[in-house]
């Protein structure tokens, strides 16, 4: 079966999980289903203590049924043409530019109590808002205050760069507050994929922590809730060496 296939499976349960269940997912996906996969071949070697605490097999082949519903939902969400799709691809760049905007001026403005003051006027906020008038204000300051700013052999293009950037989130958010479509079908259906899988992950983690709670070695392999770079070398190396032994 193709992932395309899994989701057609899944979708009846998807569709039953309540809106209060629903949960956006608080990693990237690509990650998440790393995880997930990391996790199904740490089970292999446990498997007879995880079914004798009451963990039905069929649910580590679930794991691979639900996680292919997850990339195909995460699939579509992406590939999905819209004014949200286009924020998704401008605002890194955009709160990457107002850090080092922000971070150059504090510098440059050290010495100046009242440039300090207006720079921490500036609105920081991690909001769509909060970042379209930040980016405008710092445009604004430094275009004002351009000797100060070349002392430190700060780029100044950057200031029109960041009202570009500026107006261009603007009218990527008009066009996003003007729709007035609901709720992404396609997002609310990724977010269902991914929490169907993280409740069979939980529950596979939970019994494996409860199997092993006194071998920490092969605990290990069902501690990490959070999925990060580390993690996964982390995992890696544990089941590498469990394999070798």
């Amino acid at each position: 079966m193709c992932n395309s296939d899994y989701l057609a499976a899944c979708l009846p349960a998807l569709l039953k999980l309540s809106s209060d269940q629903v949960k956006e997912p608080s990693v990237p996906i690509a990650c998440f289903i790393q995880e997930t996969e990391s996790l199904r071949q740490w089970c292999q070697a446990d498997i007879p203590k995880l079914a004798a605490a009451g963990l039905d097999m069929d649910r580590l082949d679930q794991l691979v049924i639900r996680s292919g519903a997850c990339q195909e939902a995460q699939r579509l969400w992406m590939k999905e043409p819209n004014p949200t799709g286009r924020w998704r691809k401008q605002a890194p760049q955009a709160f990457d530019l107002f850090d080092e905007m922000h971070y150059a001026f504090r510098y440059a403005f050290q010495s100046n109590d009242f440039l300090r003051n207006r720079l921490a006027k500036v609105s920081n906020d991690f909001d769509s808002h909060s970042l379209i008038q930040g980016l405008e204000q710092l445009a604004i300051l430094g275009e004002n205050n351009q000797a100060l700013l070349q002392t430190i052999a700060f780029d100044t293009s950057k200031l029109n760069q960041a009202l570009s950037i500026s107006n261009q989130l603007k009218e990527i958010l008009a066009l996003e507050n003007g729709t007035n479509l609901p709720e992404n079908d396609n997002k609310d259906l990724r977010d269902r994929a991914y929490t169907y899988l993280k409740l069979l992950v939980d529950e596979v983690k939970n019994c494996g922590r409860y199997v092993f709670r006194k071998n920490k070695h092969r605990q290990q392999g069902y501690n990490y809730p959070n999925c990060s770079s580390l993690n996964f070398i982390k995992r890696n190396n544990l089941l590498q060496k469990s394999n070798q032994n």
